[in-house]
């Protein structure tokens, strides 16, 4: 298993071991009941292990080719940045949806969550960064309102790929900026 495979697998096992205190957490900050969360949170951990499963195996591939002395083959390789932009109602579901699969690639990520409900995804990030042995930088995470951080995350030339989650009309305006620079959106 590769380094990032590792570390993939620690942060499951601390979504696994803090299950109970960040279901609390979200419980309060966002008024879900707490058998949905406890079931959210049980569930968590199983992205982080299938994706950090997943972290040495994404490799290019030769591609056949009837040229002689011609060799092809296809490369993959991070997108870069990440920034997610996340709602109010599941923010460390929709996280993980979105972080497993980033950090299997090896790209480095902003969490923008909803100023609304951040309190479970600071903590998720604070045990990421000081347990999981990620390194200095690849997840980070802001907080505050959408024109004042979201913005200027989706806008920021450093950032790569936006991936939102949220409603009809914040999606368009965080379409509308990420078009003017090219960036990948889902």
């Amino acid at each position: 298993q590769t380094a990032r495979g590792r570390i993939m697998r620690r942060i499951g096992d601390l979504a696994a071991k803090h299950a109970e205190h960040l279901a609390r957490i979200e419980v309060r900050d966002n008024g879900k009941l707490i058998s949905e969360m406890q079931a959210q949170t049980k569930y968590l951990p199983e992205w982080y292990y299938y994706y950090g499963g997943l972290a040495d195996k994404i490799n290019g591939a030769v591609i056949p080719i009837d040229k002689p002395d011609t060799f092809t083959y296809t490369l993959k390789e991070p997108v870069g940045v990440c920034a997610f932009i996340t709602p109010w109602n599941s923010p460390l579901m929709l996280v993980a949806w979105k972080l497993a699969p980033a950090l299997a690639a090896g790209c480095t990520v902003v969490i923008k969550p909803s100023e609304y409900t951040s309190a479970s995804l600071l903590e998720f990030v604070k045990l990421v960064i000081e347990e999981a042995e990620v390194p200095p930088g690849v997840v980070n995470i802001v907080t505050g309102y959408g024109q004042v951080v979201g913005e200027p995350l989706v806008t920021h030339p450093k950032v790569a790929k936006v991936a939102f989650t949220g409603g009809t009309a914040t999606g368009s305006r965080v379409n509308e900026l990420a078009a003017k620079t090219f960036k990948k959106v889902s």
